[in-house]
């Protein structure tokens, strides 16, 4: 890029410095540039335009290193001959495999081994001495904390059945919610039904005064006519309507009454089934209240008799089995503590030496692909010595270095390419450093690789895309090759109306193959990009794609 941006330059200052003379030969040479001139004009050349706003970004040809972010060095624990090589460069492991089996030089037992031998027949000896030391003592100690087990096991069912207590008390006061809200409601609904009937015998009532006091108004009206009626057929009539009328209030009347008797005897009906159901809810109520009682009583006699403390989840069995075991242990302690005390170094020395002796396994710290196996059977390492690596397939990425300008144009997630098994493909820009490198002032961009067969340190061919859009002065960006700069001004040739005329254009950055135009340029210009050079203005053009 360096070498392109200085190239141009050194190109510029040619064409300035040739101008002086070229200003010399222009006058010889207007007449024959005239007549060329003219026999372009009636030429059609073919030509291939494009619209500055589809230029499309500048891709930077670079070689990236391949790294990882798991890659993890083996080293040993321990200084020692390579006896055993487990795994090959390039076998994937897990974490924990055995990589590499170390051991003693020219034949002999490794110093690790010896002292775990070492360690262990000392062990063996403290442990028969302390056995034969605490075997007068074992039957009270083990029956001792038989005892004490048999507490626990009795504390732990004693637990549960506390447990199963509270979770009765906990269903039956539940239980006797729903039962105090059955009796609620039965007895809402009780009274309901009786203010109703209540109701409708009140409604009856008022009907029935209604319909007395209808039928008297009636038959006194129909006496007043026959009082005041002389003529027999007359008086003949009216008596039947009389006997008529008091006939048909007489079976309203007793349909009303029967209908009082009916909703009287549904109120009895109603009122003793209610009363029954309270009953019988309420009888329900006391029974699951007396029960629930008698689980409370029960559960306070379990933790009166068993000594229950739920906050460290004791009790007295198990406090006084603790007791008895601490006793026993305390009668033989004066004759087995020195023997005992024996017994945990020669354990503890026993475990160290075990510890040492597995430091001659070399085991993979993690799951991953084996890298550079450096050692074969036979070789002296040291903890200083690298064994190998392993390596993460699902970590790799690549870097390239950029120069600032360069750098200020690409942005995250910009999609380079990376060249696999002769194909491009396209990759995310994963970071760009802030800070450039203190002795190269390159700034290094990080690529996302693919989850594929990559391996750590190994170069690849990366197309990064810089936008030119990005750039601070935000001018148009058009194809070096598309300028053409004279001795008296710059230009570049568009087409309009099948005519190529030229346009004076000021130049700016210089971005790989693109030049920025800050000036005489419009975006939607139709630029001529190759055929400019047989061009004159006013030349009949054919566009071509």
């Amino acid at each position: 890029m360096k070498y392109l941006r200085t190239l141009t330059y050194l190109t510029l200052a040619v064409f300035l410095l040739s101008a002086c003379s070229d200003q010399n030969s222009n006058a010889e040479t207007n007449v024959e540039n005239e007549s060329v001139q003219n026999e372009k004009n009636t030429e059609t050349i073919s030509v291939t335009v494009q619209s500055p706003a589809d230029q499309q970004a500048v891709m930077l040809n670079l070689t990236g290193t391949v790294e990882s972010n798991a890659q993890v060095s083996v080293f040993p624990s321990t200084s020692g001959e390579v006896k055993q090589v487990n795994a090959q460069t390039g076998d994937f492991v897990e974490k924990g495999d055995v990589l590499i089996v170390l051991g003693g030089t020219n034949g002999n037992d490794h110093p690790n081994e010896k002292q775990y031998e070492i360690a262990l027949a000392n062990y063996n000896s403290a442990k028969t001495g302390y056995e034969n030391t605490i075997a007068s003592m074992e039957s009270a100690v083990k029956m001792a904390e038989l005892q004490l087990e048999s507490a626990k096991n009795q504390t732990a069912a004693s637990y549960i059945d506390l447990a199963e207590f509270g979770y009765t008390s906990q269903a039956m006061r539940g239980s006797i919610g729903l039962s105090r809200s059955s009796l609620d409601e039965t007895v809402i609904m009780n009274e309901r039904g009786l203010n109703n009937i209540d109701d409708s015998l009140e409604d009856l009532d008022e009907a029935l005064d209604d319909l007395y006091e209808t039928r008297r108004d009636t038959i006194d009206e129909l006496q007043d006519q026959l009082d005041e009626t002389t003529d027999p057929a007359a008086r003949t009539a009216i008596e039947e309507q009389m006997k008529s009328t008091a006939s048909t209030f007489k079976t309203q009347i007793d349909e009303l009454n029967n209908q009082v008797d009916q909703l009287e005897n549904s109120f009895d009906s109603t009122r003793s089934q209610g009363i029954l159901a309270e009953n019988q809810l309420m009888s329900q109520l006391n029974q699951l209240q007396s029960q629930h009682r008698s689980v409370l009583v029960g559960k306070d006699k379990l933790v009166t008799s068993m000594g229950l403390n739920e906050s460290d989840m004791s009790s007295d069995p198990v406090r006084l089995a603790i007791e008895g075991v601490n006793s026993s242990k305390a009668q033989a302690n004066s004759a087995i503590s020195g023997a005992k005390t024996q017994l945990e170094i020669a354990e503890l020395n026993l475990e160290m030496a075990r510890d040492q002796q597995k430091n001659l396994l070399v085991l993979a710290p993690v799951s991953g692909k084996v890298s550079n196996i450096d050692v074969n059977t036979g070789d002296i390492v040291s903890p200083q010595t690298m064994l190998t690596r392993i390596v993460n397939d699902g970590a790799y990425f690549a870097k390239v270095s950029v120069s600032n300008d360069d750098a200020n144009k690409i942005e995250r997630d910009d999609k380079a390419q990376v060249l696999i098994g002769g194909k491009y493909v396209s990759v995310p820009v994963r970071s760009i450093d802030p800070i450039a490198d203190r002795q190269t002032r390159l700034v290094k961009v990080t690529i996302q690789l693919p989850q594929i067969g990559f391996r750590a340190n190994q170069t690849v061919e990366i197309k990064l895309p810089i936008n030119p859009a990005s750039a601070e002065n935000g001018g148009i960006y058009v194809p070096l090759d598309a300028v053409t700069i004279g001795t008296q001004n710059t230009y570049v040739f568009v087409v309009e109306d099948g005519k190529a005329h030229k346009v004076n254009v000021e130049l700016g950055e210089i971005s790989g193959d693109l030049v920025e135009i800050k000036s005489g340029l419009t975006e939607d210009a139709q630029l001529v990009v190759e055929g400019s050079r047989d061009l004159v203005e006013n030349a009949n053009v054919s566009v071509t794609n």
